[in-house]
């Protein structure tokens, strides 16, 4: 490839990775690629950091009831879909503390947290909800996450084990997307910066590895003298496959 042809194919590039870092909020998947479903099939990274945004659990309509068994189904789904379409993906752990505070109870005991985990079971069934481990979401959430600011997060929500894998992957495609060749540590530490964690303890190291995996498994990264760069998945908008 001549200089010319070099310098051309390197400036297309960098205005390709400019239009996806600076996408467009009213443009939609189906009027840029109309074959492209309205739920991605795979996990589909997204480009705009927002602000952690918390239920208040006074609004949840839990109050008013001597104890939490005496809220009725309908009233502790609705708490739960108001939470989940907020937060989520949200840890059940989380889910739990915005319904006991709204609910005005101190501690989630074992008969509780069944009644909870049994409303999410039924939640699933009927297609409103999806679980993945201690997770819940809003149906195909979990492929298409959002690239949440923590830092906004209450104080007890505000831990890494309540960041689902598909934020962390997020965190980490931008380190990269942002100093492609970094080292692999590099990358780990500025990720978790990106979302409101300022430390790369020994847990959070830990906690990344499947992230990361995961990245390398989809193309999204290759990993050279551990050294992360983008991979040819990066950028491919990724549609329904005949």
């Amino acid at each position: 490839m001549s200089d010319d042809l070099s310098e051309g194919f390197a400036a297309a590039v960098a205005l390709h990775k400019a239009l996806i870092l600076a996408a467009d909020d009213d443009a939609t998947g189906t009027a840029l690629c109309p074959e492209r479903p309205a739920t991605p099939q795979r996990w589909t990274p997204t480009f705009r950091l927002i602000p952690y945004q918390a239920v208040d659990p006074a609004g949840l309509g839990l109050g008013g009831t001597d104890s939490f068994h005496d809220i009725g189904d309908e009233a502790l789904d609705r708490a739960i879909r108001q939470v989940v379409w907020v937060e989520g993906p949200v840890h059940v752990l989380v889910l739990a503390d915005r319904l006991l505070t709204g609910a005005g109870v101190a501690r989630l005991g074992s008969r509780i947290r069944g009644r909870i985990e049994g409303r999410l079971a039924r939640l699933e069934t009927a297609g409103e909800l999806a679980l993945c481990h201690a997770f819940i979401a809003r149906p195909g959430q979990f492929v298409l996450p959002p690239y949440r600011d923590w830092r906004t997060a209450p104080g007890k929500t505000r831990q890494l084990d309540h960041v689902h894998d598909g934020e962390l992957m997020l965190c980490l495609l931008h380190a990269v997307l942002a100093a492609e060749g970094i080292a692999v540590d590099d990358a780990l530490n500025n990720g978790l910066h990106r979302i409101g964690f300022t430390r790369l303890t020994i847990h959070a190291r830990q906690r990344l590895q499947a992230p990361l995996q995961a990245l390398l498994d989809e193309g999204m990264l290759d990993n050279e003298d551990n050294r992360l760069h983008l991979g040819p998945e990066a950028f491919l908008r990724r549609i329904r496959s005949r």
